[in-house]
């Protein structure tokens, strides 16, 4: 919450010195539930972004299982005759 996104540099500076003495930070309530609002969808986004990763993957093993299996029963098969 205390970054150059939300604060000037000279406000950052600020906060450092409040922070480093000890001073308790006070935040806008409305912000912080933006912020906590904003993480969440971020997060909900990069689980739907892994599911996605994790069955392509999936996939493509399944696909190149299938791949070998039938390259090895089409080389059995035409070697025997």
């Amino acid at each position: 919450m205390t970054t150059d996104h939300y604060f000037s540099r000279s406000d950052l500076d600020s906060i450092a010195l409040q922070i480093q003495s000890g001073q308790e930070m006070r935040f806008d309530p409305k912000n912080v539930a933006d912020i906590v609002a904003l993480l969440g969808k971020t997060r909900d986004t990069a689980v739907r972004q892994t599911r996605f990763d994790r069955y392509c993957a999936a996939t493509v093993v399944v696909l190149l299982m299938a791949v070998i299996v039938l390259g090895i029963y089409f080389a059995v098969r035409s070697l025997s005759k």
